[in-house]
């Protein structure tokens, strides 16, 4: 789950049916994956959708740098802790791009060199989540990105919760994280720790989504 909200779902009726590995992975077990998610089934919702993966992880050249890019439609509990993220939004057609962007230095790490880098990473993201959003709003679809140090929308009203990227990757990208203090640090397979995660997010079709992120830099 993305942020702890109360569930619809009795706590009886969940400890007594298998969970889905889409909506529940924390719960998924063999026995769970293939049997129906009785727990969603149960839902007050009349429509469930499970995680599907539009785009897998892909890399993307973005001012002569490498990002990573993917595109997926997520499950219906993850959507349910977006709606107060993006209050003003339908958050059950929205589409989540998970954005990284591999490091020079540790993110475990502290210091001047470390905030110089950040900074520098949320500057280069925010043109290339901006770029995206201009291509998707000009073809009439809303289009937003949250600050990764705030968690907060940058164009869309802000909401009652913020949106913590890392615990997006674990759910989206099942990424391993690291608890370093208070923070935690997500777990790239290739770049480890020295990686830089933020998300986008829009109710474009996945194809259009993918056709935009997947243009040269100068298209």
């Amino acid at each position: 789950m993305l942020m702890q909200t109360p569930s619809t779902t009795p706590a009886s009726l969940s400890a007594a049916v298998p969970a889905c590995p889409s909506c529940h992975p924390h719960l998924a077990t063999s026995r769970a994956a293939a049997s129906a998610c009785a727990a969603c089934s149960s839902s007050t919702s009349t429509r469930v959708r499970h995680h599907t993966t539009h785009l897998p992880p892909t890399l993307v050249e973005f001012e002569s740098c490498p990002l990573q890019v993917s595109v997926h439609a997520p499950a219906t509990r993850f959507l349910r802790d977006l709606a107060p993220v993006f209050p003003t939004v339908d958050s059950a057609n929205i589409l989540v791009v998970p954005v990284l962007q591999p490091t020079v230095l540790d993110m475990v790490a502290y210091g001047r060199d470390v905030d110089a880098e950040r900074d520098a990473l949320l500057e280069r993201f925010v043109r290339f989540a901006s770029r995206l959003a201009d291509r998707l709003t000009e073809k009439g679809y809303w289009c937003d990105f949250t600050d990764p140090a705030s968690g907060y929308p940058v164009r869309s009203a802000a909401g009652s919760a913020l949106y913590p990227d890392v615990s997006g990757c674990t759910a989206l990208l099942r990424y391993d994280v690291m608890n370093v203090g208070c923070c935690k640090v997500v777990l790239h397979p290739d770049w480890g720790s020295k990686v830089y995660p933020a998300t986008c997010f829009t109710t474009a079709p996945s194809e259009v989504v993918v056709a935009a992120l997947l243009l040269d830099d100068d298209a």
